[in-house]
């Protein structure tokens, strides 16, 4: 199949919204299908039928039929189908404006944010249940018959859904999820929601409403990486994606990743790549 711009224009699917945003889809793949997306959405997909292996930088993962994972978003995942039969999976959009709002109202029965929890993780497998069998299975109902209240249901079902994720009471899991729908964003968030702009570190520091020495610390122990090395590697790995999946060309790939100089980032480029950018192949 084509590669597709992000998990928003996965047309292989039948979708569900909430008036005008993105609930959820219904995708079907067949054997051997890959898939290569950029997230743009935090999301939980559930594996109906079939298999499949999921890459994400150095890492790499099987899910099968029954099981369930949470994918962060700003990352670029691709996938491939091992199984024989059909991969069908249910995945479910945490829009964020909608599941603040719903964390909000439940804040009185969820944990409070562990400060002291630091996560470097951007995926969170979940055990097959006989719960998430028939949650997809409720889903695709919903998709497959003409409902009427559909909005006032679809947020119930994403209420029912934050709710079962933090019963598992998965400590990290649950820090990730409330960092992500609360108002004080971690650094990963900062980092990958901005790192494309023209900040300095000290801009990312006070993002983070810390000192920069306290922003290098922590940075350092999440990332494994100075700032500027991993600000490097992050901006030269989407001018990359820029250049094969949006055909921009090599200049407007350096500014929109966030590279100033054109020749600094031809340099580093090619050091990292061993070619220059012009060379992508599309």
């Amino acid at each position: 199949m084509d590669y597709v711009d992000n998990i928003s224009n996965y047309s292989k699917s039948k979708t569900l919204q909430i008036k005008d945003t993105l609930f959820s889809k219904v995708c079907t793949q067949p054997h051997g299908d890959k898939l290569d997306l950029y997230l743009d959405y935090n999301i939980f997909s559930l594996v109906y039928k079939g298999q499949k292996r999921i890459n994400i930088d150095s890492s790499s993962f099987y899910v099968s039929e029954g099981e369930g994972f949470f994918l962060s978003k700003n990352q670029y995942v691709n996938s491939v189908v091992t199984s024989q039969e059909n991969y069908e999976s249910v995945v479910i959009m945490f829009d964020e404006v909608i599941t603040s709002s719903l964390i909000e109202q439940l804040k009185m029965e969820l944990p409070k944010l562990d400060e002291k929890i630091s996560i470097n993780q951007n995926f969170f497998k979940i055990e097959q249940s006989p719960y998430l069998v028939s949650y997809s299975d409720s889903i695709k109902a919903i998709i497959d018959d003409n409902i009427l209240l559909v909005d006032e249901i679809l947020r119930l079902k994403l209420q029912e859904i934050i709710l079962y994720l933090f019963s598992l009471n998965r400590k990290e899991f649950i820090h990730y999820i409330l960092s992500c729908f609360t108002n004080k964003k971690n650094i990963i968030q900062i980092m990958e929601e901005n790192f494309y702009k023209p900040l300095s570190l000290n801009d990312f520091a006070k993002l983070n409403s810390s000192s920069l020495s306290k922003f290098k610390r922590e940075f350092k122990i999440i990332f494994d990486d100075t700032p500027m090395n991993w600000l490097k590697n992050k901006r030269l790995e989407h001018a990359t994606y820029l250049i094969k999946f949006h055909h921009c060309n090599a200049t407007q790939a350096c500014y929109y990743s966030g590279f100033k100089d054109y020749s600094y980032f031809s340099k580093v480029f090619k050091k990292k790549y061993t070619f220059s950018p012009n060379q992508i192949r599309l």
